[in-house]
């Protein structure tokens, strides 16, 4: 694997099948089970360092070896602007007043439009990794993403534009308020009438989303902002997929994106995803939502990884009371490894965590759903 692309090879059937036990007994996997497994595999050439997602996956033909780099904030760790640097004046045509936050991946900053106007969140790719091709064209469809959804349930994206050295920048709409994991951080665990409610209100941008042609692929609580009045606000699309994608190629088929707690097993494995990840992933925030924790939780992100995979969670419970039955058998559903032992559409799953609600004394209007 060379720069997080996959590099084919061919070689004999026999060296073939002694490469796959090779590599998977370093990941600390048993290379004659019949079940999809996952490992993890450090390591370094030269100074350069990258951890890899090592999967076998049962096939007709035999046990496919499936290696990919892990991408996430390690990717750009090593080369992260320090907070406190310098903040330029201005990003285009906007005067930028403060910084916003910032990751691995990217800078937000607070601006206005020629310094007047309302307030706007204007963000850069990371300058670790801006100039990669790749970062760059999933930066793009971010913002593509974003506004194919054009629902107040979803950030909304109002421009895109490029700086003379390259670098592209979105514009996107700041919303008041903080994330589900703020929440979840300080309070713990959501009182089950409220988990709920604020399930379904995603689950209606998502069904809006996946009618348009986007899945999200990263759902997690740190990308849902609660905003005044109830409303919810889905944010980052950076590993969405969009139905043309496949077309372009730009399906990143060498890389693990999202994030390991909230991740459905076919995304882990690196197979083609639809719409029913984003629902194991809402199975996932959640199960978190009700508990206070993930349903899956290790050492390593491979290690999350490989549960997802492979180990199935344990039921659902909140330390605020019993649950309905109608609502632990939802959250197992959505958690099923395959997808087809999921809901078929964020509607159907909609519909009935609706009907638990009403079990835990609570009924989601339609006009409070956003």
């Amino acid at each position: 694997m060379l720069g997080g692309r996959a590099l084919a090879l061919a070689v004999p059937a026999g060296v073939g099948r002694a490469i796959v036990v090779r590599l998977a007994l370093l990941a600390g996997l048993d290379p004659w089970r019949e079940a999809a497994a996952l490992g993890r595999l450090p390591v370094r050439v030269g100074e350069a360092r990258a951890e890899l997602a090592v999967g076998l996956v049962p096939g007709p033909a035999g046990t496919v070896l499936d290696v990919r780099r892990m991408a996430g904030p390690a990717d750009a760790a090593a080369e992260e602007t320090p907070a406190g640097s310098s903040i330029p004046e201005r990003v285009g045509p906007y005067v930028v007043e403060s910084e916003l936050g910032r990751g691995a991946m990217g800078i937000v900053y607070r601006a206005r439009r020629d310094g007047q106007g309302p307030p706007v969140a204007v963000k850069l790719l990371n300058p670790s990794i801006a100039s990669d091709p790749a970062m760059s064209a999933r930066f793009v469809r971010e913002g593509r993403a974003a506004a194919l959804v054009n629902d107040p349930g979803v950030v909304g994206v109002s421009d895109f534009g490029q700086l003379p050295d390259g670098q592209a920048y979105l514009v996107m709409e700041i919303v008041e308020g903080r994330t589900l994991e703020e929440e979840i951080e300080q309070s713990g665990a959501l009182p089950p009438a409220e988990a709920v409610r604020l399930a379904v209100r995603i689950l209606a941008a998502l069904e809006l989303a996946h009618v348009r042609g986007v899945v999200h692929r990263d759902l997690k609580p740190s990308n849902v902002f609660l905003a005044p009045g109830g409303r919810v606000k889905i944010a980052d699309f950076g590993a969405a997929l969009v139905n043309d994608a496949r077309r372009s190629g730009l399906t990143d088929a060498d890389l693990v994106l999202g994030s390991p707690a909230y991740m459905a097993p076919e995304q882990a494995l690196g197979r083609e995803t639809d719409d029913r990840a984003d629902l194991y992933s809402l199975g996932c925030v959640l199960y978190r939502m009700l508990s206070g924790r993930p349903p899956f939780q290790a050492r390593t992100l491979v290690e999350v990884l490989r549960q997802q995979v492979e180990q199935a969670p344990a039921p659902v419970s909140s330390p605020h009371g019993p649950l309905p039955a109608l609502l632990v058998e939802t959250v197992d559903r959505a958690l099923a490894k395959s997808p087809d032992d999921r809901f078929r559409s964020a509607g159907e799953m909609r519909a009935v965590l609706e009907q638990a609600l009403s079990h835990l004394g609570g009924v989601e209007r339609r006009d409070a759903r956003r």
